[in-house]
């Protein structure tokens, strides 16, 4: 039944159709990621990434060493769908990985990086996520970068970033002060991911800030 299964869902195109066969491969539990792996280097690339979304659904531990070697793959969005699963199965080998992908000059494989940090909270990358917040000169895309990873930062939580918000918060020297205070008011709004006492100067930073939005913010969470 799961090898049957396995095949049918590889196949499917309809969405409604794909989620039912996924939720009853669930049910077989790590059997049915077992047989998953035993196929993944047998099929083609869009079967391989139904295969890898059913190890992320029901696999374990032991799938591990069977899907790092995919990380090998040229095809990028198959190496992504290997990346996401490793970091479902909580594999902390695949951190530098991530951590080289960020740098890429590929837009769009550095947006898919943010989404999996993101969606899995892989919160050992918030310093290098940090490392990306510019003040001196920022752009329009820029601005929309530094808004996205202090969102992502908000949801990690991770206090090592805390020194570099900090910083941002204090800066004064912009060459485009209105991105620079647009940046400032959505690091206010992301401070409720982090521990209240660890955020308190920055808090009472802002409650003495000449800026109203700021100052609104920082009422409303001591309120």
């Amino acid at each position: 039944h799961i090898g049957w299964l396995l095949d049918a869902y590889a196949r499917e195109k309809q969405q409604p159709n794909a989620e039912r066969i996924f939720a009853m491969l669930c049910r077989f539990g790590t059997a049915a990621a077992t047989e998953a792996i035993t196929r993944l280097h047998k099929a083609g690339s869009a079967q391989t990434a139904a295969l890898l979304r059913v190890v992320r659904g029901c696999g374990d531990a032991s799938c591990i060493e069977d899907v790092r070697t995919l990380l090998n793959r040229s095809d990028i969005q198959l190496k992504l769908e290997a990346i996401k699963t490793l970091v479902r199965l909580r594999d902390t080998a695949v951190v530098p990985v991530l951590r080289e992908l960020l740098l890429s000059a590929n837009a769009s494989v550095k947006k898919q990086i943010l989404l999996i940090v993101r969606e899995y909270s892989v919160k050992e990358l918030a310093p290098d996520l940090a490392a990306f917040l510019k003040t001196r000169y920022i752009t329009g895309a820029d601005l929309k970068q530094n808004k996205a990873v202090l969102g992502i930062l908000g949801g990690l939580g991770n206090e090592n970033v805390l020194p570099r918000l900090n910083a941002i918060a204090r800066a004064r020297v912009s060459i485009t002060p209105l991105h620079l205070r647009r940046t400032k008011e959505f690091l206010y709004t992301t401070l409720d991911g982090y521990p209240r006492a660890r955020v308190k100067n920055l808090v009472l930073r802002g409650l003495r800030s000449s800026n109203k939005t700021i100052q609104n913010i920082c009422r409303s969470m001591n309120g």
